[in-house]
């Protein structure tokens, strides 16, 4: 009976530490996706912000014209 509890305790110890580590690797790939998000915003800024300052430099050069 013993065995039978100290078997269940690792058990159960050994699923909760499986359980911290996939929670632990999930934090890590929801870190690494919203880094990525981060970085396609801040390059869609920038790219957006290069197109108005390309559009502008258009504008300008065909009202001298």
């Amino acid at each position: 009976m013993q065995m039978m509890c100290m078997q269940a305790h690792y058990m159960s110890s050994r699923w909760k530490k499986d359980e911290l580590q996939i929670f632990q690797i999930n934090q890590v790939i929801e870190a690494n996706w919203q880094q990525r998000a981060l970085l396609w915003q801040k390059r869609w800024l920038g790219d957006r912000d290069q197109l108005a300052r390309l559009l502008a430099a258009a504008g300008q050069h065909l009202s001298v014209k």
